[in-house]
């Protein structure tokens, strides 16, 4: 079952809530800066979406993650049911080729 959490553009699973070592989430179109097609917190740079928007949008994200930006994976969806395993063989790969491996992935595990 979703709920959602104290922040407006992401929802949380309360099957994993009682898991302290794991914060999973799913965003929404709720809460960024962007416009049009790409309303409102679109985070992918592949959509044709303004550049600058899209980076506000993922500054936002990884203030709620308490991350680094570089260390946000963000696949290029395609809406379909492919998920990928991000594990340190992943993260030991080249740029082209993690963004070769992110297409067509809808879920990040």
């Amino acid at each position: 079952m979703l709920f959602h959490s104290r922040y407006n553009n992401i929802l949380q699973f309360e099957s994993f809530l009682k898991f302290d070592s794991i914060f999973q989430f799913s965003t929404t179109i709720q809460g960024g800066v962007s416009e049009g097609n790409y309303e409102s917190f679109n985070l992918s740079m592949y959509s044709g979406d303004d550049i600058d928007n899209v980076a506000e949008n993922r500054k936002r994200l990884v203030q709620i993650l308490n991350i680094d930006e570089d260390d946000l994976i963000i696949p290029y969806q395609t809406h379909e049911d492919k998920i990928l395993i991000i594990d340190n063989q992943f993260l030991g790969k080249p740029d082209l080729e993690q963004a070769h491996l992110l297409h067509g992935i809808d879920s990040l595990i």
